[in-house]
Parts: structure tokens; C-alpha cells; sequence
């Protein structure tokens, strides 16, 4: 019965162990190299029972040494995580079996009520593994720091432990020390569960901070979306898509009032014709950054063609109007110099409610057309 015993403590172990810890190959192989280790460190660990060796010396030469390297071997992090995960995980399968020969103390340390005893113990430790893992594994992926202090004080309770079950005589199988023992059970209870909090803790810092950094990372990936999609790449203006949502969105002020300045430059196809488009491109990149310049009161500058332009200005007056234009005729001239050939643009523009904006819009390109047929004669 004690040799069963020894094997369950032994499989419970090796689960929780499993459940808690990310590993470097599948699960499927990783199981099958756990149970042929399982299987073999059993069988010599029963061989050195019948050689006389003390139970704890066999289960520290069989079980608790070797699976120490095989379970480095196998862990995906070998550092302080792997030490920490590793000792805690042993040391409550330790407990157990303590608490199990406690428990036996009335009965005169009964077998059967070890064996029972015992086994409960290490199903409640299962059940209360499989519940932990998750929040574990996700301290363990994502805290990556701090763990050295753990594993460091995960080690010495480990070793207390061990003296506590075998050097030189089990303390347990003393009933005055029982109380003892308890107390240092609970007092262990206790610091490990300060340390999950604190682990706790730091990781919901961290996941804040993670989903702060992706909700930053969101808008930005939003503003260059909606940059792609309702500014033009060309001149840095609105675009078409954005001018449709505009005239959408204005709708809901009808009685707003607006100004409407319709613009063309004159000649873009003969200068693509004759000289190139990258010279009509260039010049209609010149002439938005104009419009950008001059209209930089809140006004809404939209290119909806290849070479035309509107403004819409909420409110405007016809004195702020003139000043305007008059500061377009300023940039015009500049880029004039600039060019190799004849540079002029049409505009016209008309004022009234939000309400009429389509026809605001046509009358203010019907303006520009008049002004663009004064320029050809």
C-alpha cells in the first residue's frame, strides 16, 4: 500500500507539474517522456527499497534529483520561473503526504488511514490545480522578472520541508511536534499567497498597460485609415470621400451658413500634354499646398477632380473673402517663378444656408466658369 501511495504522489506531482509549466516540445511527446521517466524512476526506486534504503533517501535519488534535470530539460524557461514553479509544485505534493501522516496520529498511524488520508489530500491538490493554471500560466508567459526572490525563498522552504519528512527522524512521527509542524504549514499557506497576489498584481499592471499601449496603437492604425481613405495623397487635402461625408454631415445644420469657393487651374492638360504629368501633378501638389496656406482659419479644402477644388467656410464674410483671394494672388505669383510655363487657376464662389448646398455648389462652379472663359479671352 505504501508503495502505491509513493506512486500516486509521484503521478499527482508530475501532472500539476505539467498543467504549470510551457515546454520546448508537443504535449504528446512531452507526456510520454514524463511517463517513461515516471515508470523508470519507479522501478528503481522499488529496487532500493528492497535493498534496505530509507524511503526518503530513495525518493530523493529516484524522484525528487532526477526530475529536477529532466523537468529542466524539458521546461521552456530555465531561469528562476522553472526553480519556482518546480519547488512549489513538490513542496505542497511534500505537504500532503505530512498532512497525511498527521491526520493518521490518532489512529496510531493506521496504513489504511494514511493511504486515505493521504489520497484525499492529493486529489483536493489536483482539483485546486486545475483551477489555478490558467490564472498561473498567465503570470508565468507574461512576468518575465522578480521571480529570482521567489525561487530563492521557494527553496529554502523546500529544504525545511524535506527535514521536516526525513533528516535525521520525520518530525511528524513525533505528536508534540505536530502543532508545530501545522503552524509551519499554514505560515507557508500564507507567503505563498502573498506572493500570487503580489505576481497577481503586477500582472494586471502590466495587462493595463499592454491594453493601453493597444488602444494607442489602435487610434493611430485608425487616424492613418482614415487619412488613406479621405485625404489625398497627392496635395495632403481632403478628398472626395471626405467631401461627400462633409456634405452628409452638413445637412444636419441646415440653417448654417456657408461660403462656397469652387477652384480649377487652367491649362492642366496642355502642361501634361505638352511637358509631362509629372509636371501636372507637381503643380497641382503647388496649388493645394497654396489653398493650404491661405485657407488656414478652419476652412475645409477639398480636391474633388484631377484639377478641381473646393473650399467651404462656415460663417465667412465678404471682407474675409477678399482677403483671401488676395492672399492667393500672393502665393500664385511665387509659384509662377517657380514654373517653366504660364500658371493661372479659376475660382468663383457664392453664399447661403447649409441647406441649399448643392446648389450653392453649382453656382459657385458656374462663377469659376465665367472666370476661367474671361482668362482665355
Amino acid at each position: 500500500m505504501a508503495n502505491i501511495l509513493d506512486l500516486m504522489v509521484l503521478a499527482t506531482t508530475m501532472s500539476v507539474f505539467l498543467m504549470h509549466m510551457d515546454f520546448r516540445y508537443s504535449m504528446k511527446k512531452v507526456i510520454s517522456l514524463f511517463s517513461c521517466f515516471g515508470i523508470i524512476s519507479f522501478a528503481v526506486y522499488s529496487l532500493l527499497l528492497v535493498e534496505g534504503f530509507e524511503r526518503t533517501v530513495a525518493s530523493s535519488l529516484c524522484f525528487s534529483i532526477p526530475s529536477l534535470f529532466f523537468c529542466l530539460w524539458m521546461a521552456k524557461y530555465r531561469d528562476a520561473r522553472f526553480i519556482f514553479t518546480f519547488a512549489v509544485v513538490d513542496l505542497i505534493g511534500m505537504t500532503a503526504v505530512i498532512l497525511g501522516r498527521c491526520i493518521s496520529i490518532p489512529f496510531d498511524y493506521n496504513p489504511t488511514v494514511i493511504f486515505v488520508s493521504t489520497v484525499i489530500l492529493l486529489a483536493l491538490y489536483l482539483a485546486g490545480a486545475v483551477k489555478f493554471r490558467h490564472n498561473y500560466l498567465e503570470v508565468l508567459r507574461t512576468v518575465s522578472r522578480g521571480w529570482g526572490n521567489m525561487a530563492l525563498a521557494a527553496i529554502l522552504i523546500y529544504i525545511f520541508t524535506v527535514v521536516l519528512v526525513g533528516y535525521p527522524t520525520p518530525l511528524y512521527t513525533r505528536r508534540e511536534y505536530v502543532p508545530v509542524i501545522l503552524i509551519y504549514i499554514a505560515v507557508s499557506a500564507v507567503f505563498f499567497k502573498v506572493i500570487y497576489e503580489a505576481a497577481k498584481s503586477n500582472i494586471n499592471v502590466y495587462i493595463e498597460k499592454m491594453e493601453n499601449e493597444n488602444l494607442k496603437m489602435k487610434l493611430e492604425l485608425n487616424q492613418v485609415y482614415y487619412d488613406m481613405a479621405y485625404t489625398d495623397r497627392l496635395t495632403g487635402v481632403k478628398n472626395r470621400n471626405a467631401f461627400e461625408a462633409y456634405l452628409e454631415d452638413l445637412g444636419k445644420y441646415p440653417d448654417k451658413g456657408i461660403t462656397c469657393v469652387s477652384l480649377d487651374i487652367d491649362n492642366l492638360k496642355h502642361v501634361n500634354d505638352e511637358i509631362g504629368h509629372h509636371a501636372g501633378d507637381a503643380l497641382i501638389q503647388k496649388f493645394g499646398h497654396l489653398l493650404t496656406a491661405v485657407f488656414d482659419s478652419g476652412e475645409s479644402i477639398f480636391r474633388i477632380g484631377g484639377d478641381e477644388f473646393v473650399v467651404i467656410a462656415e460663417n465667412g464674410s465678404d471682407t474675409w473673402l477678399f482677403d483671401k483671394f488676395r492672399k492667393m494672388d500672393c502665393h500664385s505669383e511665387a509659384i509662377r517663378n517657380e514654373v517653366e510655363f504660364p500658371f493661372e487657376y479659376a475660382r468663383g464662389m457664392s453664399e447661403g444656408k447649409a441647406f441649399d448646398i448643392r446648389m450653392l455648389l453649382k453656382q459657385a462652379d458656374a462663377a469659376m466658369y465665367l472666370d476661367k472663359e474671361r482668362h482665355k479671352a
